[in-house]
């Protein structure tokens, strides 16, 4: 989006900072949000990354970095530097998400000619430099996907969470999930710090319009005649139910 429809589109989520890297052209563009009550300061961006500073001067800060790395091949190097240049400026616990336009190991693409190795070096030397550590996923290991011409689906893990070993160590639960999306070849990635949030289920409570549903009563009268070997009368009830 170009930045004067995005304000207004950032009026309607929860947020109550943020910081904007406008597009140029058609394409690019990076956003950053934020609760009002994080201690959060945009140290530096650029269309490739926005890089913050989580509690400025309290025994807890730590840096997050949202990242775009370049989609062509011949400007990951570009890509690396600026890594580099980020992880000379401080020495704190480092955060680091986004896409990365690039794969680590070759199973991590699936589809046309494979990943040369060189290429994948490039950016495992970069996050070495960094001491950063992949923090793994939950889900459906690829993040992007496109059809080519012939029926060929390309799928590769692109976007991902690295972490140095200050940071992982006072979060020690984090974990990262991979997300679905139906409307974009990207699937979107979460990050939970503290581990996954609880989630109160509801009790559950029967619904009187179910009786309306054609063929309820005889789902329910075929429950209660099936017989069950427990032998403890409520064991029964609960099987039925």
């Amino acid at each position: 989006m170009a930045k004067a429809k995005l304000k207004n589109f950032l009026k309607k989520l929860n947020f109550g900072d943020s910081h904007v890297v406008s597009k140029i052209n058609q394409g690019g563009g990076l956003v950053l949000l934020w609760k009002s009550d994080l201690q959060l300061r945009v140290d530096s961006s650029s269309l490739n990354h926005i890089d913050a500073i989580i509690n400025k001067g309290s025994d807890n800060t730590w840096m997050f970095t949202g990242f775009y790395g370049a989609p062509e091949t011949y400007n990951h190097y570009a890509s690396w530097n600026l890594l580099r240049s980020l992880n000379s400026k401080f020495n704190l616990s480092w955060l680091c998400g986004g896409n990365f336009n690039e794969i680590l190991k070759s199973h991590e693409k699936v589809g046309l000619r494979p990943r040369p190795l060189g290429q994948m070096q490039g950016f495992r030397d970069v996050l070495d430099e960094c001491g950063f550590m992949d923090m793994g996923f939950v889900g459906n290991k690829f993040t992007w996907n496109k059809n080519i011409m012939g029926g060929v689906t390309v799928w590769e893990r692109l976007d991902r969470a690295v972490a140095n070993n200050d940071w992982m160590s006072h979060f020690l639960a984090s974990k990262v999930y991979h997300l679905e999306c139906g409307c974009s070849d990207y699937k979107p990635i979460i990050i939970h710090p503290l581990g996954i949030p609880t989630q109160h289920q509801k009790p559950w409570r029967f619904e009187q319009v179910w009786l309306q549903e054609e063929g309820c009563h005889e789902t329910v009268n075929l429950a209660w005649k099936t017989i069950h070997m427990d032998p403890l009368p409520m064991a029964q009830v609960i099987e039925n139910l």
